[in-house]
C-alpha cells in the first residue's frame, strides 16, 4: 500500500447513460446561478446518491460536445434524459468512493479512454523519486527532478530545475508537466502553472497504456529552452518593482486560498501581516482604505516596497510550507501568469539590498 492509495479510494464503473437519474438536494427553480445549480445536483448510480464535481460536468460536456451554457437553458435532468434518448451510450464513471457514505463523481468518459490508476502513479513516484504527492479533484500532483538537472544562479539564490507532473486518475484529460525551479538555499519550489511552461503526454498510435507512456517520457524528459526562459523571467522579476496591481492580485489569492484551506484566522492574520511587511503596507502608504479605491490604470504605474521577485518568492514559500491544495494551485497559477507577461514596472529596480531568506514561518 502507498501514501496515496491509503488516503482515498477511486472506483470506476461502466453504465448506460439511461441508467443515471438526476436529483437535487434543494429546489433549484429559483436559482439563477449555474454554479449553484451544479452544487445542489446529485446523480443516482445504482440507486446510490453521488455528489457531482465541477470536473464531472466538464467531462460530460466534452463527451457530448456541449457547452456549459446548455445548463442555463435546460435543467441537468432534462439534458441527461435527452442524452439517454438520442445516444444510448455506455459510459465509464469514475468517482471518489466513500463506502456507505456514497461518493463524488469525478468524470464520465468513453469506456475505451486510457486511465491511470493510483497504483501506477505510486510506482512512478517510487521509481523516479517524486516528492510531495498531492491528490485533489481527480488529479495527483507530484514534483520530480528531471533526468538531466541544471543549476542556475539568480542573485544570491541557487536554483535547480524541477517539474510538476499533474496526472488525472479519472481518464479525463492528459498528464501534463509544468516547469519549475527549486531554490536550493531554502528548499522551496517555484512552479509556473501556465500554457507557456506546459508539456502534454499524449498516447502514440501504438500506445495503449498511459503508465507506459509516462514511464518512457520520465526517463528522457528535458526542456532546456523552457527552463532557461523561466530563469530569464525570474531575473527580470528581480530587476522590476512590483506594481500595486501585482501586489493586490497576490493579496486576494492569499485570502481566498486561506479560506478554501480552512486556515485558522490567527494564522491568516499573521500571513497578511507578513505580506504587509514585505510590501510596505501599500494601503497605508497610499492612504486608501481598500484595493478597489485605486483604478487599475493607476495601480499598474505605482510601486510597492517589494520587487516582483520578492512576491514570487513569497508566493512560493506559501505554496511550499502553508497551502497544500487549492492554495497551492492558485499561487502557482499566479506565478505562471505573472512570469509569462511583461511586468508592469519591468526594469525599474536598480538596487538590491539584502533580505531575509524566508518571508514566512514553516509551521502551519
Amino acid at each position: 500500500m502507498g501514501i496515496l492509495s491509503d488516503a482515498f479510494k477511486i472506483t470506476t464503473k461502466s453504465v448506460k447513460i439511461s441508467e443515471l437519474k438526476v436529483g437535487y438536494t434543494k429546489d433549484i427553480k429559483n436559482l439563477k446561478s449555474r454554479r449553484k445549480k451544479d452544487l445542489y445536483t446529485i446523480i443516482y448510480v445504482d440507486s446510490n446518491p453521488m455528489r457531482v464535481s465541477t470536473r464531472f460536468w466538464s467531462s460530460f460536456c466534452s463527451l457530448y460536445n456541449l457547452g456549459r451554457s446548455t445548463f442555463d437553458l435546460f435543467t441537468h435532468a432534462e439534458v441527461f434524459e435527452r442524452a439517454a434518448l438520442v445516444k444510448m451510450d455506455v459510459i465509464r464513471l469514475t468517482y471518489e468512493d466513500y463506502g456507505v457514505n456514497g461518493g463524488r463523481l469525478l468524470s464520465c468518459v468513453a469506456p475505451s479512454k486510457p486511465i491511470l490508476t493510483i497504483e501506477q502513479i505510486e510506482d512512478l513516484v517510487k521509481k523516479y523519486g517524486g516528492n510531495r504527492p498531492i491528490y485533489k479533484n481527480g488529479i495527483v500532483s507530484v514534483l520530480f527532478d528531471p533526468p538531466f538537472p541544471m543549476n542556475y544562479q539568480i542573485g544570491s539564490d541557487t536554483f535547480r530545475t524541477q517539474f510538476n507532473m499533474q496526472m488525472p486518475v479519472d481518464g479525463f484529460g492528459l498528464p501534463a508537466a509544468f516547469l519549475g525551479l527549486f531554490r536550493v538555499n531554502g528548499n522551496i519550489s517555484t512552479i509556473a502553472i501556465s500554457p507557456a511552461f506546459k508539456s502534454l503526454f499524449p498516447l502514440g498510435k501504438e500506445d495503449t497504456s498511459l503508465a507506459a507512456v509516462l514511464d518512457r517520457n520520465m526517463s528522457t524528459f528535458n526542456n532546456e529552452e523552457g527552463w532557461h526562459s523561466f530563469k530569464e523571467r525570474l531575473e527580470a522579476a528581480r530587476n522590476s518593482w512590483a506594481s500595486f496591481r501585482d501586489a493586490t492580485a497576490l493579496y486576494r489569492i492569499i485570502v481566498d486560498s486561506a479560506k478554501d484551506e480552512n486556515i485558522p484566522l490567527p494564522k491568516t492574520s499573521e500571513l497578511i501581516d507578513r505580506y504587509n511587511e514585505l510590501c510596505g503596507d501599500p494601503l497605508k502608504w497610499y492612504g486608501i482604505a481598500g484595493q478597489h479605491e485605486m483604478s487599475e490604470r493607476k495601480a499598474r504605474t505605482v510601486p510597492v516596497d517589494a520587487s516582483v521577485y520578492d512576491l514570487i518568492c513569497f508566493a512560493s514559500e506559501l505554496a511550499t510550507f502553508i497551502f497544500q491544495h487549492y492554495g497551492k494551485n492558485r499561487l502557482y497559477d499566479w506565478v505562471g501568469k505573472t512570469t509569462t507577461t511583461e511586468y508592469d514596472l519591468e526594469g525599474t529596480k536598480t538596487e538590491y539590498p539584502s533580505f531575509n531568506d524566508f518571508f514566512v514561518d514553516r509551521v502551519r
